[in-house]
This record gives structure tokens, C-alpha cells and sequence, in this order.
């Protein structure tokens, strides 16, 4: 990579140079705005943000994933990994002044961290398994959400039984939960009700259709979903 002194500051000028070297280190992801890379599969959509921090000094490599079968007014950053430092495991912000002394290390590291699959085609398994993991993670998203996404998939790959298995299993885990986990919901029973008309609703895949346009991400193309579970 070039050896370009930036400045202090994030400007038009090197939010394109800081883009461009993180899309040559995802080459498989496409660059949707400046300091955004997107990656299209199916119901899936997977990030890497540079979100900068007040004042434009730093910025912080955020791996993330949403699913296109869920309408939502904007992408969401479900499965958020920020880049965490080697010693402490604390996020860790890059300066824009020194990018190009970290942002080589700093590519191999997230990828490292997040040990998802970044090229090549994606699967169902893989997918499952990345909730799965996260759902380990202290402070994470609500396992009820991460649920609703993973039958989302299922269901768009056509595998409604193996949804419903899965849900039945996991009702116990969810019938032990603390109250307030699910008060949103309307508690265990409303929330199971939920989850089978998402499994049993038939127009997933128009509804990706749908929020594909609605978030503009035509132009990134679909580069197929496997539904090997």
C-alpha cells in the first residue's frame, strides 16, 4: 500500500484513501460509502464500518451483519465486533494520522478476531454458527433477536422444519429466562407465536426484494446463499 502522510482529521479526501485500502484488504465486499464495505448474500448482508469517533481523529473498524429478511429501517449492526486491542481485548480505535501504520495488521487482526469466512460462498451452517458464538458474548444483542434472525434464514432457505424443531428445543432455555428478558415480547407464549408466523409466513423472499431496494443496495450484487445447514 502507498505510505501517504494523512491528516489529523478524517476528510472527503482521506475517508477515500482510508476506504480504498479497506476494500483492498475485503476484496470480495463492495464499497458502499465512504468508510462502509458491504457484502451481499441472499438474506444476508455483512459490514465492515470505519466508524469514526467525535471529532474525526480515530476510527474504529466494526465487523457487523444484518438480515435482509427482516424489515427494518436501516442496516443494523447485529453480530457487532469491534477491533479489539492484542493485550486487553478492549475496542481499539486507529488514528487517521497513523493509518497506514496499522491499517495492514489491523485488516489480518479483525478478520482474525471475527473468524468468519470472508470470501467465498456462505452457508447457512456458518451463519447459524456466527449467531451462536455471539450469543457467548457478554452484553450482546437479546438471544430473542438473534433467534428471530436465524429463522428468518431458515425460512428462506425453505427448511420451515427444521425452524421448528430448533424453536421447540429451545423453548425450554427461553420458558427459564428471567422475566424482563422477554417483557417486550409479551412473555415465552407470545413471543413462540411470533416466531412461527416468521416461519411460517411464505413471502421471505420478496421481502429481501424489497428491503434490498429500499436500502439502495442494488448495485451490490447477490452473490448467492448456500442453505447447507
Amino acid at each position: 500500500m502507498t505510505t501517504i502522510k494523512l491528516e489529523p482529521k478524517l476528510t472527503p479526501a482521506n475517508k477515500k484513501l482510508i476506504t480504498n485500502d479497506w476494500s483492498a484488504g475485503f476484496p470480495q465486499f463492495k464499497v458502499c460509502g465512504p468508510l462502509w464495505l458491504l457484502r451481499r448474500t441472499g438474506p444476508l448482508v455483512v459490514g465492515v464500518c470505519l466508524d469514526y469517533t467525535p471529532g474525526g481523529s480515530d476510527y474504529v473498524p466494526t465487523f457487523h451483519m444484518h438480515c435482509l429478511a427482516k424489515p427494518f429501517d436501516a442496516i443494523t449492526f447485529t453480530l457487532g465486533h469491534r477491533l479489539k486491542t492484542i493485550r486487553s481485548g478492549t475496542t481499539e480505535s486507529i488514528k487517521v494520522r497513523f493509518h497506514y501504520d496499522h491499517v495492514d495488521e489491523a485488516i489480518a487482526r479483525l478478520k482474525d478476531q471475527v473468524k468468519f469466512p470472508m470470501c467465498g460462498t456462505w452457508n447457512l451452517g456458518d451463519v447459524v454458527a456466527a449467531y451462536h458464538k455471539y450469543m457467548t458474548v457478554p452484553g450482546g444483542m437479546s438471544p430473542s433477536i438473534l433467534y428471530e434472525d436465524i429463522f428468518y434464514y431458515y425460512t428462506w432457505c425453505d427448511k420451515r422444519d427444521n425452524a421448528l424443531i430448533i424453536l421447540d428445543n429451545f423453548m425450554p432455555t427461553v420458558r427459564s429466562w428471567e422475566p424482563y428478558m422477554l417483557e417486550r415480547e409479551g412473555g415465552p407464549d407470545v413471543w413462540y407465536a411470533k416466531c412461527r408466523r416468521i416461519i411460517e409466513s411464505t413471502d421471505v423472499r420478496q421481502i429481501v426484494e424489497d428491503e434490498v431496494t429500499k436500502h439502495k443496495l442494488t448495485k451490490i450484487p447477490d452473490e448467492g446463499f448456500d442453505c447447507t445447514d
